[in-house]
């Protein structure tokens, strides 16, 4: 069994080798995991093996006191250039003749890229594509999240912000200019207002703030003022 096992494992190091895929073994009494020469190019090596190692121990519990034969993780991985990189942890477990688990065998694939695309896709869909606020749809939600959520000793703020003669701007210099100029309010609400507060644009030239935990209505008042000078 150990021959054939090493042999299949041979075979699939060669095609390893030409896609994402990174092979391991896990000795489970001897907490010794072994990985192919791929992974150590890949992850920083001394932090890297230490997670999928702690991984593994706890999934070999898992199985030991429950049965639990789960083949399919996610785990983040330290690289070499200092990022992140994001793995599916595929594996088989090898028992002995008492069904006792010795080794668990299996495979590491690289989903960075595919994880960081969902990401990408989900950001866009929540903000507006031309200031980058946050669209109506996902500030609601975080709105009324917030008013559900707020402490009851908490004073937080509303502020619904519409631009006077807008429509002139458009008709005058062109939808163009009055796009820059939307931009140029994305941009102040950001400078002015504080990075817990919700920023939301409504609809052509209507925004929403939801400010939390304000000191005093006299607060807002005066945010408002900076914001109307920027």
């Amino acid at each position: 069994t150990k021959n054939r096992i090493a042999t299949e494992n041979k075979r699939y190091e060669v095609v390893a080798q030409i896609s994402n895929n990174y092979l391991f073994e896990y000795l489970v009494k001897e907490e010794k995991l072994y990985v192919s020469e791929k992974l150590n190019s890949k992850i920083d090596t001394f932090n890297g093996e230490e997670r999928i190692s702690k991984l593994l121990k706890e999934i070999a519990g898992d199985f030991s006191k429950n049965g639990f034969e789960e083949s399919n993780y996610t785990i983040s991985l330290p690289l070499l250039n200092g990022d992140n990189g994001i793995f599916r942890v595929i594996f088989s477990y090898l028992k002995d003749d008492r069904s006792k688990v010795y080794s668990i065998i299996g495979k590491l694939v690289d989903i960075t890229a595919e994880v960081k695309e969902k990401e990408h896709l989900i950001t866009q869909a929540q903000l507006d594509g031309l200031t980058g606020l946050y669209n109506v749809t996902t500030s609601k939600e975080a709105i009324i999240k917030s008013m559900r959520n707020k402490p009851k000793d908490s004073l937080d703020a509303l502020v619904i912000i519409d631009c006077d003669k807008f429509k002139e701007i458009n008709d005058t210099y062109g939808h163009l200019q009055g796009n820059i100029v939307l931009k140029g309010i994305a941009k102040a609400l950001n400078t002015t207002l504080r990075q817990t507060d919700i920023l939301g644009r409504l609809g052509g030239d209507e925004f929403w703030v939801y400010m939390h935990a304000v000191p005093s209505a006299g607060f807002v008042q005066e945010k408002c003022r900076q914001l109307a000078k920027v």
